[in-house]
């Protein structure tokens, strides 16, 4: 009898980890319009603000489905990897990225975008984002903290822009594994209006080198390239400069 007991404790054992093991993630909604922050958040029980839905319980590789709106009052802190469903565009006031090694994923339709509206944050951790699946954008006059090896965008972003003064903006943008930030140190435009300046970080293997290379010229096997644009409107932006660097996590620059 005691045999069969320890048999049947080892296989509710072996049960309970699989049920474990098997746990899917969870797809929380999160709609400015129909919403209620007394809500579940789960399909058909959407929340009222994203601010909110971060106090659901969130764990790792869950899913936010995000309706377009206003939710400039909400400021969250991205402590796991996330991703956000973008269907339209979503206004977010303040984004703290906090966690060394997480990715907070974008994505949704054509249409998706994040504009932040105060303060973009990056400590730590990194934004995955582009400009075929969801879109991410500093609106006019909002700020962006730090930016480092630790915390970028993997792909691209864009900052909005409306004076006729220079300014001075660092895009921190990478692939996995590689910071490639880009500087722009100066610009002049021809008058006032809202224009969006994107930079993108595009890595593309296959250059291969078939000479003998001077000793302090390391690592030339790839090719990557970065893409910048600006939206076409009636103003004239001249005289950009612009610094690209290479690598500033590894020692191959």
């Amino acid at each position: 009898m005691m045999k069969f007991k320890s048999c049947g404790l080892i296989a509710l054992f072996f049960t309970f980890l699989f049920n474990v093991s098997t746990v899917s993630a969870v797809d929380y909604y999160v709609n400015a319009s129909t919403g209620s922050n007394a809500n579940s958040g789960l399909i058909g029980f959407p929340v009222k603000t994203i601010e909110y839905a971060m106090t659901l319980g969130l764990v790792a590789n869950d899913k936010i489905f995000i309706e377009a709106g206003d939710y400039s009052a909400d400021s969250i802190a991205i402590d796991k990897s996330l991703t956000f469903e973008l269907n339209g565009i979503v206004k977010l006031g303040i984004l703290k990225m906090r966690q060394r090694s997480i990715l907070l994923t974008l994505d949704g339709n054509l249409n998706g975008q994040l504009d932040i509206s105060k303060t973009l944050y990056l400590d730590s951790g990194n934004i995955s984002a582009n400009s075929t699946t969801a879109k991410l954008r500093l609106l006019d006059g909002a700020k962006q903290v730090k930016g480092s090896a630790l915390s970028y965008i993997e792909g691209g972003y864009s900052f909005q822009y409306s004076s006729n003064v220079s300014p001075f903006f660092t895009w921190h943008i990478g692939s996995t594994g590689n910071y490639r930030p880009i500087d722009l140190a100066s610009m002049t435009r021809s008058g006032v209006g809202a224009e969006d300046y994107y930079a993108q970080f595009n890595p593309t293997s296959g250059l291969l080198v078939n000479t003998t290379l001077d000793v302090k010229t390391r690592n030339i096997s790839t090719l990557n390239h970065w893409f910048v644009s600006k939206t076409s409107v009636a103003i004239t932006t001249t005289n950009i400069q612009l610094r690209f660097y290479f690598n500033k996590t590894q020692n191959d620059d």
